[in-house]
């Protein structure tokens, strides 16, 4: 009733009452994770809603390599479209379409890269996670009750580096599973471990669940 934060405190009478006739155990305070200094993920939390939202990407060393790969790839076929035509008997307009696809869908990744963002948004009815592109927006997981949400996990993903085959790489995600739904974030978004922490961490304190961590041999360990 006195908690200095207004968004914390009993929002009613009634509230408080049952409060005191049904106290909850006092447990040690929550684990407190800072927001990394350097990300640009903007997260709102209050007693109606979470929501959290990830900016674009931006363009990587992999979107550029596939594009210095695609555009050499498409000016050679256009280049020997007469030579396609005449030797193997393939429809020029076909060699177009197919010149023309690997671009567009090269300039699809471009734009994605330097505009989509994505919106995970949890209140008291739902949980929802939405894809947002120069204004337009659609579901990116399919939305599911609230009263859903059993779980909560960090996973541990780990890869190797094909020049090298030797160097293990590792990223993190975090994972809410609602019913037979589950919602990553930092998945393709590449986010750091810190920044995968202080998510967890948020969503753990203002769903009430423990955070599952998934290690590399499988085991579980709850926070």
């Amino acid at each position: 009733m006195t908690e200095p934060s207004l968004e914390k405190r009993l929002s009613s009478a009634g509230e408080a009452l049952r409060s005191l006739k049904n106290p909850c155990p006092i447990h040690k305070s929550p684990m407190v994770v800072q927001r990394p200094p350097s990300s640009d993920i903007k997260l709102t939390k209050n007693s109606e809603y979470i929501e959290i939202v990830i900016p674009p990407q931006g363009i990587g060393f992999g979107l550029i390599a596939l594009l210095s790969a695609a555009v050499p790839a498409s000016i050679f076929s256009l280049k020997w479209n007469s030579f396609f035509t005449n030797n193997l008997g393939i429809n020029p307009q076909f060699i177009m379409l197919i010149s023309g696809s690997i671009l567009g869908a090269v300039g699809v990744m471009f734009l994605f890269a330097l505009f989509r963002k994505l919106r995970l948004r949890i209140d008291r009815h739902k949980i929802s996670f939405f894809s947002h592109l120069l204004g337009g927006k659609w579901n990116y997981c399919k939305p599911a009750p609230r009263q859903e949400i059993c779980q909560l996990e960090i996973e541990q993903i780990e890869y190797t580096i094909p020049v090298t085959e030797e160097k293990l790489c590792r990223y993190c995600v975090v994972i809410v599973i609602a019913g037979n739904q589950k919602y990553r974030l930092g998945e393709k978004q590449r986010l750091s471990e810190s920044e995968i922490e202080w998510l967890a961490t948020e969503l753990s304190q203002w769903l009430g669940l423990k955070i599952k961590r998934t290690l590399k041999d499988g085991e579980m360990i709850i926070w």
